[in-house]
């Protein structure tokens, strides 16, 4: 049942480095609920804007600490290392940040991700600290993060707004990138988990960046799921959202333009090399930011290790 629509001051927080597109724009479903765990299945889908660049699919959560945890799985996302060109392929990113700066990056190239596969998104406290997973069904790879929780018990849900004053939320973000301002649709995305939720809303976001201002649109409609099953639509400057209990599905068409994984690079080849060099030099530096830090965080990668979690009961 929707409740109410109205807009919103506060953009998304960002993270997952830098991109070369003009626009960003945020199709978002903000748990109302307090959450000790979420967990979603989604169908990845190689789409792309004119520019190459794709989409990323993702699950975030704000905790009761006040730092947010966001990570999940991009197509063809420019990285912070190459802000020019799309990089190739299906990437896991994972961020921590806090309302005022970022706490720990990384970011993996997830080569046996195909179009179309099944990817499970999940994340939980254990132990004191956040587990961020990403397993994909169909061909059994897996990629973790561990962080601290930084003195957090819970993710935390907002009644009152779609995001806090740090435009943090807990919930599901499906981002675009766009060269110019967009109203138009992208091909539908649907996420599933077997733990419904209450009420959330539903939010469209569009802005500029990396100015971040001023925002071209910024629409939210809250919703109850009393009848747990029954999908509820919202639509907002060309962009279609709807969601139950269990479900949240961004974008309304049944196809969209694909690109191939190369996409920037086929353009310009030798800066194609480049990036791939300077993601490996990233790399590197990373593993020894990571090693100055091993006190608060404990980071490794998981090659297929099935989580807990049946692809069935999502």
């Amino acid at each position: 049942m929707l409740i109410e629509m109205g807009m919103l001051g506060a953009l998304p927080h960002f993270v997952n480095g830098a991109t070369s597109s003009s626009y960003l724009e945020d199709l978002v479903l903000s748990f109302k609920q307090d959450a000790t765990s979420v967990a979603y299945n989604v169908t990845m889908v190689e789409q792309c804007e004119s520019g190459g660049s794709g989409p990323l699919y993702s699950i975030a959560g704000v905790t009761d600490a006040g730092n947010w945890y966001h990570f999940g799985v991009d197509w063809n996302w420019p990285s912070s290392l190459n802000p020019f060109l799309p990089s190739a392929g299906f990437h896991a990113f994972f961020n921590v940040e806090s309302p005022s700066s970022n706490l720990f990056t990384a970011r993996d190239l997830m080569s046996q991700i195909h179009d179309g596969d099944s990817v499970l998104l999940s994340m939980s406290f254990s132990g004191g600290k956040v587990i961020m997973s990403v397993h994909d069904w169909n061909t059994s790879v897996s990629d973790e993060q561990i962080y601290s929780v930084l003195g957090a018990t819970r993710f935390v849900g907002n009644p009152s707004s779609p995001a806090d004053s740090n435009g943090m939320f807990t919930g599901i973000l499906t981002r675009e990138s766009h060269q110019a301002s967009y109203y138009g649709d992208i091909e539908s995305v649907v996420y599933r988990t077997s733990t419904p939720i209450s009420s959330a809303y539903m939010r469209v976001v569009e802005f500029p960046y990396p100015s971040k201002s001023p925002v071209v649109f910024d629409d939210y409609g809250s919703y109850d799921y009393t009848n747990p099953s029954l999908l509820q639509e919202f639509h907002s400057n060309g962009a279609t959202l709807a969601s139950d209990a269990y479900e949240f599905q961004t974008g309304g068409l049944s196809n969209a333009p694909k690109c191939a994984s190369s996409a920037g690079s086929s353009q310009l080849p030798f800066l194609g090399g480049i990036t791939r060099l300077l993601e490996i030099l990233g790399a590197i530096v990373a593993a020894g930011v990571v090693l100055t830090l091993v006190g608060v965080l404990i980071t490794r990668r998981k090659e297929k290790k099935p989580p807990q979690t049946s692809t069935t009961s999502l």
